[in-house]
């Protein structure tokens, strides 16, 4: 499997160079392991995915039912650890930077036999952020500079930052997917460990999965430039605005009859969506506890102050912030939740949007939850933006139907060698076919075009798969001499063009990927040696002795070019 970057950074950087890679969503054929590890500074130890809990948790059953379906699932080896060991091993000054200290130890030294880079791809921490409870795990209290104030929260991915020269501040890019189960009891493990190994083994199928609301407060943004997106991208989309007479009771309805996806803007608190009175929609922790959507779970996000803040104490009617309330809640509620612990600015929207715009456009039907957090604090440095979940967890908005192969291809599942052509240089195309389907698929035919087919696409070239293993993947590839105009052009794969296989969907046998044709000077562009994901980049592209700063398709993209420092 890929590194935690892989998808990322082939969403962000244009010319990100292609690894192997084997997306997350389908039981793997390899077995992992699951380790409880007590020398964690043996560095042959071993772990794609690392757990992180109490010592009350360490052998709890739901613990070990959680670790056995990541390495069942996902192929991965999982290792557990407790707390007093970390405490014991890496002698800090604070039990917070004990454990930043053993994750930058495992990072360098265990190693990660799935993931590409040989470094553990994935941390969950299992407990508690308050100190009361015997599931308790610290978090990392942070100050944020936000425009309106400096807020303090607590951070969870301040733990994986792990590219620094101390176990301070200079580094807030993280390094791993991190995610939080926030259990306070044993009742909440089983809950949460029930509905993440439910939804993934045994995904519900259905319209639900098409469909996602959002919801606007007092001063929330006007989120229409988003449901433009998503309509676009097949989904139904229900807009809830307190502007418009939208209330805590019409997020409710929506949420309860099933939503894939739902997010919020505006005001908030610990216990809820608009609390403040006023023209808000309302919508608080109690009302979720009363929400009976079943296995239609929802994936929530909020751009709003606190609403993922794991340390508030509660009361009796609300004990525990909104997002805890989605993942505690039985027989309903969420899967998971990514929000704020802290103050937030205005404009915060955009980190929904870059949420689904990460999805939309790189993983429009097999989504990796960890994956959309990693690409947004790659590009801001806003480390009090929690995940409540397994950051491994993964959504699909077609779930296969028993008897039928259920072939896939997506952006990321298309690259190019080189990344940018030469109007007359030959140029690989590839493109990697899923099959998430229980039976194999035979003579899987796959185009290539320029353009799309269904708007006058021309045909570049095919291929033709002898078999899909059910649950596999195969690769195939052409050769494409460009012959065009420089500029920017779009190539599409289809598979199984002439509907010959049965699948329950055909919407995810299309996808398309950008390609620039220009007149680059020879070797460039090339990477840059060092993590950098900002944009413009500088240089003499073309070799015509003119700097310029390139960006393309939008701000947040880049080009990394060598250093000549």
């Amino acid at each position: 499997m890929a590194s935690p970057f892989a998808n990322v950074l082939k969403h962000t950087l244009l010319n990100y160079k292609p690894v192997t890679t084997s997306r997350l969503p389908h039981p793997a054929k390899r077995i992992g392991t699951v380790s409880y590890i007590t020398d964690l500074k043996n560095p042959s130890n071993s772990a794609d995915y690392l757990i992180i809990t109490s010592p009350a948790y360490y052998n709890n059953p739901d613990v070990a039912k959680l670790a056995n379906h990541r390495a069942e699932y996902n192929g991965f080896d999982v290792a557990v650890v407790k707390t007093d060991n970390i405490y014991t091993q890496f002698t800090e000054s604070s039990g917070t930077l004990s454990i930043k200290a053993f994750v930058k130890y495992a990072y360098y030294n265990w190693s990660a036999p799935s993931m590409s880079d040989n470094h553990p791809g994935y941390i969950l921490i299992l407990g508690d952020g308050e100190e009361q409870y015997t599931s308790y795990v610290p978090s990392f209290p942070v100050r944020e500079v936000i425009p309106i104030q400096t807020t303090e929260a607590v951070s969870d991915p301040w733990f994986v930052c792990v590219n620094d020269e101390g176990l301070h501040y200079n580094d807030w890019s993280p390094d791993i997917m991190i995610g939080r189960l926030p259990v306070e009891n044993g009742t909440n493990a089983t809950v949460i460990v029930n509905k993440i190994i439910q939804y993934e083994k045994n995904p519900l199928p259905g319209q639900w999965r098409n469909k996602t609301v959002l919801a606007r407060g007092k001063d929330g943004a006007d989120l229409g430039y988003i449901k433009d997106d998503l309509i676009s991208a097949g989904f139904e989309v229900t807009m809830v605005s307190s502007y418009e007479g939208g209330t805590g009771g019409d997020v409710f309805k929506t949420i309860n009859e099933g939503q894939v996806f739902a997010a919020y803007s505006g005001h908030g608190n610990p216990p809820g969506w608009g609390m403040g009175g006023g023209i808000n929609v309302a919508f608080h922790a109690g009302m979720v506890n009363n929400l009976s959507n079943g296995d239609k779970l929802s994936i929530v996000f909020a751009a709003s102050c606190e609403t993922a803040d794991f340390l508030y104490p509660g009361s009796p009617r609300t004990p525990d912030c909104i997002g805890e309330a989605f993942l505690n809640k039985e027989g309903g509620g969420g899967i998971a939740y990514w929000g704020a612990s802290g103050v937030t600015g205005l404009g915060t929207d955009i980190y929904i949007a870059k949420a689904y715009r990460f999805m939309v456009e790189n993983n429009p039907y097999t989504f990796c939850l960890g994956e959309m957090t990693l690409n947004f604090y790659l590009q801001y440095w806003l480390l009090s933006w929690n995940l409540l979940g397994d950051p491994a967890l993964t959504t699909m908005r077609v779930v296969p139907e028993q008897g039928k192969a259920e072939l896939e291809i997506q952006l990321t599942d298309i690259d190019f060698e080189p990344i940018f052509s030469k109007p007359s240089q030959l140029t690989k195309i590839t493109a990697k076919i899923h099959n998430y389907g229980d039976i194999s698929a035979s003579n899987v035919l796959v185009k290539f075009f320029l353009g799309d087919p269904a708007n006058g696409g021309v045909e570049i070239g095919s291929q033709t798969i002898s078999s899909i293993a059910s649950e596999g993947e195969e690769e195939v590839d052409i050769d494409w001499t460009p012959g065009v105009p420089i500029g920017a052009y779009k190539i599409y794969v289809l598979v199984d063009p002439n509907n010959i296989i049965s699948e329950r969907s055909k919407e995810n046998n299309k996808a398309y990927k950008p390609i620039e044709v220009n007149i680059y000077q020879t070797g460039w562009p090339q990477s840059y040696p060092e993590m950098i994901t900002y944009s413009p980049a500088v240089g003499d592209i073309d070799g015509d002795g003119y700097f310029r700063g390139y960006c393309y398709f939008s701000w947040e993209k880049g080009i990394c070019l060598e250093s000549s420092r």
